[in-house]
């Protein structure tokens, strides 16, 4: 439900690798998390065509930001 609510134009999501199939209307960025005691991948997911909006654009840098971040903490 919430990857159909993004594929329409509601916003963006964080969503875990079980849930990121395929969709041509999707852009899918992961994120990899690696602490000391976790590895996780999410994924940031956003209508392909609402990608360079700037509010998308920047939740995307700041994600991938605090992704890098938590990965060199160890």
């Amino acid at each position: 439900a919430i990857r159909e609510a993004i594929a329409r134009g509601i916003g963006v999501t964080l969503m875990v690798s079980s849930d990121c199939v395929p969709d041509p209307r999707l852009a899918v960025v992961p994120l990899d998390i690696d602490d000391s005691t976790t590895h996780l991948t999410e994924y940031v997911v956003t209508r392909q065509d609402r990608r360079r909006a700037s509010v998308i654009r920047e939740f995307l840098e700041i994600a991938l930001i605090y992704a890098g971040e938590l990965s060199t903490r160890k």
